[in-house]
């Protein structure tokens, strides 16, 4: 796997940011807080199989149980945010 600078993974069930990368080591920055701002330095030739890429899961909305009046204000206002406003 190619470990870029700035791409979030996953260590030992944590996420982490890749601060730097060399041939054989990588340098981890904590992003859960219980290792915000904590660098590690694991070895890529023996843990490196354990470094897998980061996926956060997509959100599932219940719309049966959402509030449809609030859900269609939100839209309308990120409507009006992203194409400018509809009216006139």
């Amino acid at each position: 796997m190619m470990l870029e600078i700035g791409r979030t993974v996953r260590w030992r069930g944590t996420r982490w940011r890749v601060v730097a990368a060399a041939d054989d080591t990588v340098r981890l920055r904590g992003i859960e807080p219980a290792f915000r701002d904590v660098e590690v330095t694991p070895l890529v030739l023996t843990d490196g199989p354990s470094i897998e890429p980061d996926s956060v899961p997509i959100h599932k909305i219940d719309i049966a149980r959402s509030d449809r009046p609030r859900w269609r204000a939100f839209h309308l206002a990120h409507q009006i945010t992203m194409a400018g406003s509809p009216i006139g």
